[in-house]
């Protein structure tokens, strides 16, 4: 596993769902440092750092090659969600070198091992505010990746 590099998440409360990782929803990833930080300013000046999401209550299965560049061989079970004015920070992200996150989603356990995942339904749909954040997301564990502000 190689990482995702740089890129940008809305990060929710950590209380929210239970993750040995970071809880986010990714905005941008496989981005160099310097972009990451200048795509922030961007978003965060035009649009603000806060967004609701919307989180569908069905757990689904993310398999492998999720982004463009994604060579990881890493599996995932987690929930979509949605993003008002997504398209807007779409727009944003265009400017840089990276992959969009256009199926807005939130990993809940990931695994090289496929048949260890098992999506978890929750009982309605739910809403949650995620936080613009610039992360390092280079390390191949996810209990690894980091914020960078």
């Amino acid at each position: 596993m190689v990482g995702y590099k740089y890129g940008l998440w809305l990060v929710y409360n950590q209380n929210t769902f239970n993750t040995a990782h970071i809880g986010h929803f990714t905005v941008q990833c496989f981005m160099n440092k310097e972009h990451a930080f200048k795509l922030y300013d961007k978003i965060n000046n035009n649009y603000g750092n806060t967004f609701p999401i919307h989180v569908e209550k069905w757990g689904s299965l993310f398999n492998t090659g999720f982004y463009n560049h994604d060579k990881n061989n890493l599996h995932a079970w987690g929930y979509y969600g949605s993003i008002k004015n997504w398209e807007l920070l779409q727009h944003a992200a265009n400017e840089y070198s990276g992959d969009f996150s256009y199926k807005p989603h939130t990993s809940i356990i990931y695994s090289n091992d496929k048949s260890l995942l098992t999506p978890i339904n929750l009982e309605n749909d739910i809403t949650i505010v995620g936080i613009l954040k610039v992360v390092n997301i280079n390390a191949a564990d996810p209990s690894n990746w980091s914020l960078l502000n």
